[in-house]
């Protein structure tokens, strides 16, 4: 697992995968800046692009994420 300096300088798009998210809101909760719900309450993704210290919050999202939805594309190793 890459410790914190590697993923607060590393770049990426977060995505969620609409055919595992179930709605928990998560994403949402723990950032509201970056996700907001449909009007559904699914997650959906308001600001794409991630990097610097907003990648430390984004992967958090990420590990919390119970169905495992929440995904970053463009980072060594996968995220």
């Amino acid at each position: 697992m890459a410790d914190v300096e590697e993923i607060a300088e590393a770049v990426g798009k977060v995505v969620i995968d609409h055919g595992l998210c179930t709605g928990h809101g998560r994403c949402y909760e723990l950032e509201p800046e970056r996700f907001e719900p449909d009007d559904e309450g699914y997650g959906q993704v308001v600001a794409a692009e991630v990097a610097g210290a907003d990648m430390v919050a984004v992967r958090r999202v990420v590990d919390l994420c119970p169905e495992q939805a929440v995904r970053i594309e463009g980072l060594p190793g996968g995220a």
